[in-house]
């Protein structure tokens, strides 16, 4: 390995967040509508991480990497409670607008279910290559020497980083404050790390989540767009303390044990031998 290989590998969760913030705001440049650029931005972290894992572990790494995608073994309560998840956040919203009165009453965005159909299934696919670089790659990293919360935590300034640039003018966040948006990623990212634990490390369920709290916003038609911001911050950030609350003090302070190594290498996979055992989501979680 090169030197510079084995700079980037020692410090591969900086300039994984580094490199993905810089490309992402390097996308707001891009001779494209501003409604594109978020199409744009969800391939970053991905085109990153296995660029990185290409460099410092080669095609097998890449290939430890690529292969989450094919992981698909999640009990159906947890996709049924994922799903829900993301609309009772959403609903929470909307309820707490007509309390408020910004908005007179709940209703839907007014599709076709066609529509709506093509919406739900745009944004989960565009989840994917965003969960694979973000909870494929850089949070089993990070879990290995932190706790989920801190790894939900770090994980969460870096994703709320890079979404700033949509806040650029031009760009589909332009006028709205950042604060906002800022702490909504923070929150979500803890709680799609105690997702993805519950999940045995798979993007499926992360994936479905991102893409489930985000088709929702259906539901929150006719919410000004800087009170919805502040709506969904808040009560995101509540959901995240929920979420630490009933995970328990192991989800904020033990790590997960150190990653398999079996060719010698780092491949950001969860022990499944005899450590794995020993910190399995239920010894994390009680």
């Amino acid at each position: 390995m090169n030197s510079i290989a084995a700079c980037v590998k020692r410090q591969a969760l900086a300039v994984f967040c580094a490199l993905t913030i810089a490309l992402s705001f390097a996308a707001t440049q891009l001779p494209v509508p501003g409604e594109i650029v978020p199409v744009v931005m969800v391939f970053v972290p991905t085109l990153v991480a296995l660029s990185l894992t290409a460099m410092t572990d080669g095609w097998e790494g890449v290939w430890a990497v690529a292969s989450k995608l094919g992981q698909w073994r999640v009990r159906l309560k947890w996709i049924i409670s994922a799903l829900a998840l993301g609309l009772v956040l959403r609903m929470t919203m909307s309820g707490i607008a007509v309390v408020l009165g910004l908005i007179p009453a709940i209703h839907l965005r007014p599709w076709t279910p066609m529509q709506l159909a093509i919406f739900a299934v745009m944004l989960f696919i565009f989840a994917i290559p965003e969960e694979l670089g973000w909870r494929g790659y850089a949070l089993p990293k990070l879990l290995t020497t932190q706790s989920p919360l801190v790894a939900g935590l770090i994980i969460g300034v870096a994703w709320g980083a890079l979404h700033l640039a949509l806040h650029l003018p031009g760009m589909i966040y332009a006028g709205a404050p950042p604060l906002p948006t800022f702490l909504e990623l923070i929150a979500l990212s803890v709680v799609m790390t105690w997702l993805y634990i519950h999940s045995g490390g798979t993007i499926l369920l992360t994936s479905l989540f991102h893409g489930a709290q985000s088709f929702f916003v259906i539901v929150n038609e006719g919410i000004p767009l800087e009170q919805q911001a502040w709506l969904m911050a808040s009560v995101y950030v509540v959901a995240a303390l929920i979420v630490v609350i009933a995970a328990g003090p192991r989800f904020a302070r033990k790590p997960i044990a150190p990653v398999a190594t079996t060719s010698g290498r780092d491949t950001g996979q969860p022990n499944r031998g005899r450590t794995g055992r020993a910190c399995s989501r239920s010894n994390i979680l009680q």
